[in-house]
């Protein structure tokens, strides 16, 4: 069984150092939405990943950078949309976006 959990975490591509954290990602983002999430649907994967690859939809409240739509469908993934979703995503949340051809983006995002 180590075995192949060796295996796997040796054939998984590290991701690339996140280019920022927080209020820093401010200037590298295309837009700032600040709002509320919605429709979570949780992915969490086990053994050897841990991670929930949850869908959401940020309902935008008021937008402090670029255009921002009403609202904004993400998915969190492995290298893009890495950071989490807290266990409870109550409140309000400033997400640090980038413009992209495919699905939405997001640096990082904070509770706001």
């Amino acid at each position: 069984m180590w075995t192949a959990l060796l295996a796997i975490a040796i054939a998984t591509k590290p991701c690339p150092e996140a280019p920022c954290t927080g209020a820093s990602c401010a200037a590298l983002a295309d837009y700032i939405a600040k709002g509320t999430i919605t429709k979570v649907k949780r992915h969490p994967q086990g053994e050897p990943v841990f991670k929930d690859f949850a869908e959401f939809t940020l309902v935008v409240t008021s937008c402090e950078k670029g255009t921002c739509p009403r609202e904004i469908d993400y998915r969190v993934g492995w290298c893009t949309n890495a950071r989490t979703l807290p266990a409870d995503p109550k409140g309000i949340f400033i997400f640090y976006g980038k413009k992209s051809d495919g699905a939405a983006q997001y640096l990082d995002f904070i509770s706001g």
